[in-house]
């Protein structure tokens, strides 16, 4: 039977809900209904208004100390050199991270991480650690990074 509508080609029935789809908006009585959503609010006679965080000093921290540092081996932070950075970032007491090229910093004690920055000879790279011994062990790890670890000794 071709003119009779069949399971498929029958409308969807009508919604049965009986709330409607939308609220309608009251019109604005007064003028803080007026003010678009998450504006702020005036403060009334008497309130001084809304009072600006402040983080307690207790708990703000000093920025992380961070180091930028021109590799020095030829070959880059590549193998060899790239491993002897990987095993001295893990003899530090602190997380020391590395970055290059304003790219998302990566974990200095893992060496598929360090190899997929592909810093090359004279690249900048920027180390950064926080913790007891940060700085120290910045110090140590840029001048393994400025030294070329693929000399001959």
């Amino acid at each position: 039977m071709r003119g009779t509508a069949g399971p498929r080609n029958r409308p969807p029935p009508p919604c049965r809900s009986r709330r409607p789809r939308h609220r309608p908006r009251p019109e604005a009585a007064d003028p803080q209904a007026a003010q678009p959503r998450g504006a702020p609010k005036p403060a009334g006679p008497g309130h001084p208004g809304p009072i600006p965080f402040q983080i307690p000093s207790t708990l703000r921290r000093d920025p992380m100390p961070q180091r930028t540092v021109t590799v020095g081996s030829r070959s880059g932070l590549h193998a060899r050199p790239a491993s002897l950075f990987v095993q001295a970032a893990a003899r530090q007491p602190v997380r020391v991270t590395v970055a290059r090229d304003g790219r998302d910093p990566v974990d200095a004690r893992s060496l598929l991480s360090v190899l997929a920055l592909g810093a090359r000879h004279g690249d900048a790279v920027v180390l950064a650690a926080e913790g007891d011994g940060a700085e120290a062990a910045i110090e140590e790890l840029a001048a393994l990074l400025a030294a070329d670890l693929d000399a001959k000794e």
